[in-house]
């Protein structure tokens, strides 16, 4: 039984997110980023609304723009999407000490597929052995993947959200991104406007509720505001929606909604998109 075998049939929510994003899916609509979408946004609601396939390929894991660029081009490889909502965070924008360039490595197994990607991934200082060794692509998350094919069930089948059922604890304090813009990443978020603009596929940044937001969180989030405008890309901003971040009852913890949120809060948001999409069209 070899390791793409394996990690292909896994059930592990990496392996599982992954290979779907890459071989299968071909929804209209997805929806890319991090934890705050991958928790968030629920297909089956938005699409009641909507009336169009939807799918989350989003991933936790501080997953940043490096990620996210090269699992455009990952997925353009295979087919185009119409609509891409796009969960802005700062780790996409900001020199931070735990979201960089490692953030590739876990799109090792996928290395052949697309040149862009495989540019990007030289930036690890592990591309030649990844290169090298199918194996070593595979090493990392091994016994994750055994597990996946074993004993964990798949947990994203509404799809590819990942439901969160904590709830947030007395005590929580916000994150305090007190980073300098990376400009590195700026640009390679301004590439990724430009690919989707390329290929004809409607860009739109979102920002879903947080229940704890530090001044330096709210000024991160405005800079997102700023490159939208001067990419000319509608930008539904709900970091501080009241209807949500007010219930504390809605939240697993200080950044991300819990189940019963991130249903609440995908019906809004669905209203919110077919009101953009409406509007753009006439």
């Amino acid at each position: 039984m070899g390791m793409s075998y394996i990690n292909q049939r896994s059930n592990f929510t990496d392996s599982y997110k992954l290979n779907m994003d890459v071989y299968k899916i071909d929804e209209d609509i997805l929806f890319m980023g991090s934890s705050r979408a991958h928790h968030v946004y629920v297909p089956s609601v938005i699409e009641d609304t909507l009336g169009t396939p939807v799918y989350n390929a989003a991933l936790w894991g501080r997953e940043n723009i490096y990620f996210q660029y090269a699992m455009l081009n990952l997925i353009l490889e295979r087919y185009t999407p119409k609509i891409i909502f796009y969960e802005v965070h700062p780790i996409d924008i900001l020199k931070t000490s735990y979201s960089d360039t490692e953030r590739l490595n876990i799109l090792s197994p996928y290395i052949g597929i697309s040149d862009a990607t495989d540019s990007l991934m030289e930036s690890t200082g592990k591309y030649t052995y990844y290169k090298l060794s199918h194996l070593y692509r595979y090493n990392g998350d091994l016994i994750n993947d055994l597990c996946g094919i074993t004993i964990i069930k798949n947990s994203q089948l509404d799809g590819g959200y990942k439901p969160l059922y904590a709830h947030v604890k007395a005590g929580e304090k916000p994150d305090d991104f007190n980073f300098p813009i990376d400009s590195v990443k700026l640009d390679l978020m301004n590439k990724f406007i430009s690919l989707c603009k390329k290929n004809d596929i409607k860009l739109v940044f979102t920002c879903s509720p947080m229940y704890l937001r530090s001044p330096q969180i709210v000024e991160t989030f405005d800079k997102f505001d700023s490159i939208a405008v001067s990419n000319q890309i509608p930008y539904i901003d709900n970091l501080s929606n009241a209807e949500i971040v007010n219930n504390p009852r809605f939240f697993a913890d200080r950044g991300h909604l819990n189940n019963e949120g991130a249903h609440k809060f995908s019906s809004i948001f669905a209203h919110q998109a077919k009101i953009l999409l409406k509007d753009e069209k006439e």
